[in-house]
């Protein structure tokens, strides 16, 4: 998920992030890992990410792998990619 830096509203260490990317002014991965930890953080722009963990249950929360990224060329838009990798006996990979 890609977001202006001013537009996200984060909690504990990830504010520290957030205003480094704001004062740097160039585009900052603040985040990348498991949804579960990021969701407390920036529980305002996180809706999306977490409804893809439950879209996959096998996955969850813990499963699901987020990544956050504060973006100054990005004023008004919201940028989301979502990439599937499907492990399966019945899909050919």
């Amino acid at each position: 998920m890609t977001k202006a830096p001013g537009s996200f509203r984060p909690q504990g260490w990830l504010r520290e992030r957030v205003a480094a990317a704001v004062a740097s002014g160039t585009r900052t991965v603040l985040y990348e890992g498991p949804v579960r930890a990021l969701c407390p953080l920036v529980p305002n722009n996180v809706n999306t990410m977490a409804a893809a963990a439950l879209a996959a249950p096998h996955l969850g929360f813990d499963g699901v792998t987020a990544c956050l990224v504060a973006d100054p060329s990005v004023p008004n838009w919201h940028v989301i990619k979502v990439e599937v990798t499907v492990v399966s006996p019945w899909c050919p990979q």
